[in-house]
């Protein structure tokens, strides 16, 4: 968990033509820029034994799953 925070949160240094440069995944200074989308009951396969879940909403910030919530009665 620290080792994708700090990924999230500082960015991942990647290396192009012009050198080390760091890639920020979700723009937290600025959150208007980000994609945020919600969707109900989306399907995630575990590909290790098979099985198939689904959560009742899962949250998305441009395209990465952040947050996942199982709804109750």
């Amino acid at each position: 968990n620290r080792r994708i925070y700090a990924k999230l949160r500082y960015g991942i240094a990647v290396e192009g033509e012009s050198g080390l440069t760091r890639v920020f995944p979700i723009d937290w200074a600025h959150p208007e820029n980000n994609e945020f989308a919600v969707a109900q009951e989306a399907s995630v396969l575990n590909e290790r034994t098979g099985a198939v879940r689904r959560p009742d909403v899962v949250v998305y910030v441009n395209g990465l799953a952040l947050a996942t919530i199982g709804l109750k009665k």
